[in-house]
């Protein structure tokens, strides 16, 4: 095999984990996206009486819109007054268990003019549907459910795990992380298969998408115009890329892999890059058997001798000083909430809270860059406070 490159939810992300100490890989030191000092943080309950949240973000106003895996979407205010009437609902269309349902979504970074958003969903047929709707011409806080547009259709093999996220990055294109389609431990994982767009990062352009033409490639996708490529693919070898998001100054995409059996990973993705993985989780050697390509180590990792499912988090860049500029991540079995910052090059890990809950399953940014947490277990979104 190549040497590797060295680089700088609720019971759908419980696997099975073996103990084994920390053996970090060398950092990403190209990357702005950690940086400065550690820091202090505590949470404030912001919005409560969900069932099942899974997802919360804006739609570049003062609402919080939050979403459940059950399959709807509701609105709520500035102060986290939840609307009784869902923005939307598709539970119809879901098929609801704990590797399925509602897992993501997202607004168009034009919503104010063109009223769309994307969801990532699991139907009736076990297949990942990203899907377009558009928001009533009437009512601000409700979309309109026949607008759907189906995106995109992803077949999964029936009963493997699947998770994932939709984001809209910063260069306008729709990014979307998907599971590796394997029944567990990896042997059937579909990551290193170039055709499959299971176990990837995917980048689609849906600026001008129509039923005919749902999408279109970016020219400057990494593998288009190469023979056994998907040309949707932006990056692959991912495992379980349950959350990513996007540094909302320097736009890098910072994601958050789960792990298998003994490591969690972060990851800063590049356009083009293989991040190894069943052939390494983490910087260890899981399943080498014909691998040949250059495999990035992650930026960071830490083992199941700590935790066990990584939710991946935001930089920080909201309005306190001391937190400007961290990625904030946190771990759903222990409740641990760590910063990750540059210091002399290196990539440092700080704790910054240790909840007594775990079932923290997502991370979302309000209008003002300020962070939130979605806590499944206690039905409840949660401000970060970060302490100047």
């Amino acid at each position: 095999m190549k040497k590797i490159i060295l680089s700088s939810v609720t019971i759908l992300l419980l696997f099975s984990c073996e103990k084994r100490l920390d053996k970090p890989g060398d950092p990403d030191t190209s990357s702005s996206a950690f940086r400065t000092t550690g820091t202090n943080i505590h949470l404030t309950s912001f919005s409560t009486g969900y069932t099942a949240p899974i997802d919360v973000t804006n739609a570049g106003d003062n609402r919080m819109f939050v979403a459940e895996q059950g399959g709807k979407i509701f609105v709520c205010d500035a102060a986290g007054v939840k609307r009784n009437t869902p923005y939307l609902d598709i539970s119809d269309k879901i098929m609801s268990s704990s590797f399925t349902g509602l897992l993501s979504f997202c607004f168009s970074p034009n919503y104010k003019t063109n009223g769309y958003f994307y969801v990532y969903y699991v139907d009736n047929s076990y297949d990942v549907i990203i899907e377009r709707y558009k928001v009533s011409a009437t009512d601000s806080n409700k979309a309109n459910k026949s607008s759907a547009l189906t995106i995109l259709r992803i077949d999964y093999p029936v009963n493997t795990e699947i998770t994932g996220c939709v984001r809209y990055g910063k260069d306008g294109y729709l990014y979307i992380g998907t599971a590796d389609g394997s029944s567990g431990d990896g042997t059937d994982s579909k990551a290193q298969n170039h055709s499959s767009l299971l176990g990837k990062m995917l980048r689609i352009d849906v600026n001008n998408s129509s039923a005919s033409n749902p999408y279109d490639i970016p020219a400057d996708n990494p593998f288009v115009g190469f023979a056994g490529y998907s040309p949707e693919i932006y990056a692959l070898g991912f495992r379980v890329p349950w959350r990513f998001s996007f540094d909302a100054v320097t736009g890098s995409l910072c994601l958050g892999d789960v792990g298998q059996a003994t490591e969690e990973e972060l990851d800063i993705i590049k356009k083009g890059k293989n991040y190894g993985w069943p052939c390494y989780e983490g910087t260890y050697p899981y399943s080498t058997t014909n691998c040949t390509d250059n495999y990035v180590f992650p930026s960071y990792e830490y083992s199941h001798a700590t935790g066990c499912c990584v939710i991946g988090g935001y930089v920080y860049r909201g309005s306190a000083t001391k937190g400007y500029g961290k990625y904030i991540f946190c771990d759903w079995c222990t409740g641990q909430f760590t910063s990750l910052f540059m210091q002399n090059g290196n990539i440092v890990s700080t704790p910054v809270m240790q909840e007594n809950a775990t079932s923290y399953v997502s991370f979302g940014e309000d209008y003002y860059h300020e962070l939130y947490t979605v806590n499944q277990a206690g039905n409840t979104i949660y401000k970060l406070i970060f302490a100047n």
